[in-house]
C-alpha cells in the first residue's frame, strides 16, 4: 500500500511526463484507454510502477542513435486505467483533471477483457453445467455450451436439409 506522500510524488511525476489517451480501435468499432508515462531515468519509472502497482515498464528504446534511452510504463486495460485515475486525480491540475475525467468516462463503455467476462455475448452466464474450457494453441478458452450447442443444431439442420418451419427444438 502506498502512502500519502509517495501517491503525491508520483501524481507530480505523471503531470510532468505521462499521458492519457483515449482512441478509437482500428477495424473493432470500439475504443480504448491508455494510461502512459515515459522518461529517460529507468529507477524513477520502476518507482512510479511499484506506488500505482499496475502496469508493467518497458525498455530501454532507443529513438535515434545517440539519444539517451527511453522507458515506459503504461497500462491499456480499463479497470486499471480507472484505478491509476483515480488514485492520481486528487493531486492532478485542472487541465490534467479535465482530460482524466474524460478518459475515466470513456473506460465507462469499454467491456471486460475475454477473461473476465462472466456472460458470453448472447447474455447466457460462463458457470457450472454452461461452461466448457477448452485448451487451444492461442491459450485456453471458456465456450457457452448453450450456445455450442445451438450452432451444431444449426450446422446439422442445415446439413440434413431440414428448413426451419420443419425445425423442432
Amino acid at each position: 500500500m502506498s502512502t500519502e506522500q509517495e501517491i503525491a510524488w508520483a501524481a507530480g511525476l505523471f503531470e510532468g511526463e505521462g499521458c492519457l489517451n483515449s482512441y478509437a480501435r482500428k477495424g473493432k468499432g470500439s475504443r480504448g484507454v491508455q494510461v502512459r508515462l515515459a522518461m529517460t531515468d529507468r529507477d524513477a519509472v520502476d518507482r512510479f510502477a511499484a506506488i500505482v502497482g499496475v502496469g508493467s515498464v518497458h525498455g530501454p528504446r532507443i529513438k535515434k542513435a545517440g539519444q539517451k534511452p527511453i522507458f515506459e510504463w503504461y497500462v491499456q486495460d480499463a479497470t486499471e486505467v480507472q484505478q491509476v485515475i483515480e488514485l492520481l486525480l486528487p493531486w492532478l491540475c485542472a487541465r490534467r483533471s479535465e482530460r482524466a475525467r474524460e478518459v475515466l468516462a470513456a473506460t465507462a463503455g469499454i467491456q471486460p477483457r475475454n477473461g473476465e467476462r462472466t456472460h458470453c455475448p448472447q447474455g447466457h452466464p460462463y458457470e457450472g453445467e454452461n461452461l466448457r474450457i477448452e485448451v487451444r494453441k492461442t491459450g485456453v478458452a471458456r465456450i457457452c455450451r448453450e450456445c455450442s450447442n445451438r450452432r451444431a443444431r444449426e450446422r446439422a439442420r442445415r446439413r440434413l436439409g431440414v428448413t426451419p418451419d420443419r425445425y423442432r427444438v
